[in-house]
């Protein structure tokens, strides 16, 4: 029966949607994909705004909020609302999702990373994190709580503050699974994208022998080639989550590097529908 309701209320917020929040432009033998956003100023706990972008589905929101889908930019580079099919490193896919999110019936909303820094990182895998520095100390953590208590307010339109998710890519694929450790209960599923664990970077990893026993579901996407966050890292965490019973699934690319895949779309609409 439970199950059934789930379903039901999917199906509902899906049909409430419409398609067409983003436009696809075609110049010559190129598309360029944008998605329009509103903004709102941050300012974190240590005194630096931050502006967050976000977006609601077209259409009349379902009954309690549309679900929302918190998104997270790697390093150095920004998350695109707009941009052409020949970027490098899959960022078209990226705004792929974004557009498959809102037309499945999905809020995106997209804090970003510390402007002030010359290298844009999130604190999630600083050096010592964790041992030598409690996370709840982090400019993140201040800030993140107050987008989250920002969400669930309605300040991002109507969202329904039960049905949250989260995926990122690289530094924001560590920040992701930050989510599972720091901000349980928050979060139904998680789709982290060519990452790993919360404190891990690159090579350097080591995964808890035990994980939050709530720790939500997880899809990983990965390319086989990644150097830059080896494919054995997000295989360790892969597995430990496995271990303990939780509800995970990887997607490995063959012959793709560090960057986002072309089935991050798909995959990711879908994993969010089935929790």
């Amino acid at each position: 029966m439970r199950r059934f309701l789930f379903v039901a209320a999917l199906a509902l917020t899906t049909a409430n949607a419409q398609a067409g929040v983003c436009t696809d432009t075609v110049t010559g033998t190129s598309h360029t994909l944008s998605c329009p956003y509103k903004s709102k100023v941050v300012t974190s706990s240590y005194g630096i705004p931050r502006t967050v972008r976000y977006q609601v589905p077209a259409g009349t929101p379902p009954i309690g909020g549309w679900p929302a889908v918190l998104l997270f930019q790697p390093s150095v580079f920004p998350i695109f609302w707009s941009i052409p099919d020949y970027t490098p490193a899959g960022a078209y896919h990226q705004v792929e999702t974004i557009a498959a999110l809102l037309d499945a019936g999905y809020a995106v909303v997209e804090p970003p990373t510390n402007y002030l820094r010359g290298f844009q990182y999130w604190d999630t895998n600083q050096p010592g994190m964790d041992t030598a520095q409690p996370y709840t100390t982090t400019d993140d953590y201040g800030f993140l709580n107050k987008v989250f208590n920002g969400v669930v307010s309605g300040q991002y339109g109507p969202i329904n503050g039960s049905r949250l998710y989260a995926t990122g890519m690289s530094s924001g694929g560590y920040n992701t699974s930050r989510m599972a450790v720091s901000f349980q209960g928050r979060f139904r599923a998680l789709a982290v994208q060519s990452g790993s664990y919360a404190s891990c970077l690159g090579f350097m990893c080591t995964i808890p022998s035990t994980l939050p026993a709530n720790h939500p579901a997880t899809l990983f996407l990965h390319g086989s080639d990644d150097n830059t966050v080896p494919v054995n890292t997000m295989e360790a965490y892969y597995n430990q989550l496995q271990s303990q019973g939780i509800d995970t699934k990887k997607v490995i690319a063959p012959g793709l590097s560090h960057e986002y895949l072309p089935q991050a779309p798909s995959e990711i609409v879908e994993w969010f529908n089935h929790h």
